[in-house]
């Protein structure tokens, strides 16, 4: 896991009591990620394992990174239905 990556991770534990989940947001490139792409508008929970089994940018065709998000928009999002469980 990079440095940069780990940092966000931790500030997002720090504040998971007002932003408990997390979501993908896919980077600007031309060729797609192979390993998010498939997990667009996946949220979970800060502390799930996904962000630690499957770290962003990791490899050079990964340009992703990860937001914050509330459990208000966590709610406005699930009624839009949001990705809740890791695709495979």
């Amino acid at each position: 896991m990079n440095e940069h990556y780990e940092q966000k991770l931790k500030q997002a534990l720090r504040q998971k009591s007002v932003m408990p989940y997390l979501t993908i947001i896919l980077g600007p490139t031309k060729e797609q990620c192979p390993v998010h792409t498939k997990n667009k508008g996946l949220v979970l929970p800060v502390d799930d394992r996904y962000w630690t089994e499957f770290p962003m940018r990791e490899t050079s065709a990964c340009r992703c990174s990860i937001r914050q998000v509330s459990k208000y928009e966590y709610q406005k999002l699930k009624a839009e239905g949001v990705l809740e469980v890791p695709v495979d």
